[in-house]
């Protein structure tokens, strides 16, 4: 009992605490400036918000303090200069961890609703920490952080990451003031974990992953200065096709319309991700690894056919050669051809594993 009420006490201070920074901040806005006049510096004050979320039980439940720390970053985020990058790092796994992870069980309608306030909560950090430095490279940077998560064994971590991704990215594409220079190499990689997510069997999953790859492809299209009806056809309209079948002919798609787009450093960190995932696991991932690099190697007719039972086949056939025989399928070996290429770099490393 005294254990319990020295725990909630500590709560208790540490919501104060987070109240007074939250306040402090406003106040610093109502009087139209834009840094803090204190003792303390906002990143000093960053940390102090982090020790406090360090904290909280590694085993993640509802509790009032995380969306109180999140609070606190966000109102701090008003304030320049921008966060450091690295503590703005730890800041996201630490929330991340918090949110994703959490677990409300078969808790009543105030763990449902602690939670719906704590995901909010993250959705609006998340977008405030974007807000200070709205550029391509910096929403990058946080999609790494959100997308360590979309491959989780767990399902509501899958679930939850992947919305937080489409929720990021629909803000951005809004963004009046967003620089869209989209030439960075690890826009390739990005989209191609997602694409990966669009053949998993949790169906909010897959759709939260198409609609994550279409606003990065609408970033990409800005970037290029076209226009959106002038684009070529991102997903397959044929939707009497079976849910697998789909999801095999979207997947290829991705590949093949990011294909025309990317630059070679994008196309090397694309495959090199599609590389990766023919060696997981997880079937669904080896499966998806596969057709993702036919197809941003301009050969996924080469997997295609009519059945959906063929197809497998076919892909089973090529990651067999991949895994077991360390063998390059056609599609791949004709890169050789071109000595130096630097994509048949990345493939012989790969090959050696």
């Amino acid at each position: 009992m005294e254990e319990e009420d020295k725990s909630k006490q500590d709560e208790n201070g540490d919501i104060s605490f987070l109240s007074a920074i939250s306040a402090l901040c406003i106040a610093t806005q109502h009087k139209r400036r834009n840094k803090l006049k204190l003792l303390y510096t906002k990143d000093e004050l960053t940390e102090a918000v982090v020790v406090v979320m360090e904290k909280l039980p590694v085993h993640s439940v509802p509790t009032s303090v995380l969306p109180c720390c999140m609070v606190a970053i966000y109102n701090l985020s008003k304030i320049k200069p921008p966060l450091d990058p690295e503590l703005e790092s730890c800041v996201l796994r630490l929330a991340m961890h918090g949110v994703f992870t959490m677990d409300i069980g078969t808790g009543g309608a105030t763990k449902q609703a602690l939670y719906r306030t704590t995901s909010a909560t993250l959705e609006i950090l998340l977008r405030s920490l974007l807000a200070e430095d709205p550029t391509t490279k910096h929403l990058l940077r946080i999609l790494k952080h959100i997308h360590f998560w979309i491959h989780s064994k767990y399902k509501v971590e899958r679930i939850r990451a992947i919305k937080s991704s489409a929720a990021l990215l629909r803000f951005a594409v809004l963004m009046p003031d967003f620089d869209a220079t989209c030439k960075l190499p690890e826009l390739g990689h990005h989209v191609a974990e997602l694409a990966i997510c669009i053949g998993d069997p949790q169906a909010a999953v897959s759709r939260h992953a198409k609609e994550s790859i279409f606003r990065l492809y609408e970033l990409l299209l800005h970037q290029k200065g076209i226009r959106m009806n002038n684009a070529k056809e991102l997903w397959c309209r044929r939707y009497q096709e079976e849910k697998k079948m789909l999801s095999y002919i979207n997947m290829m798609k991705v590949g093949e319309v990011f294909g025309t787009f990317f630059n070679e450093q994008q196309r090397r960190s694309f495959l090199r991700t599609a590389l990766l995932a023919i060696y997981s696991p997880d079937r669904r991932v080896s499966e998806a690894g596969i057709l993702l690099v036919y197809s941003i190697l301009g050969n996924a007719e080469e997997l295609m056919d009519v059945e959906e039972k063929q197809v497998k086949k076919k892909i089973w056939h090529q990651l067999h050669k991949f895994r077991v025989c360390n063998e390059l399928p056609v599609a791949v070996q004709s890169l050789s051809a071109s000595k130096g290429d630097v994509l048949m770099e990345d493939l012989d490393d790969y090959v050696q594993l």
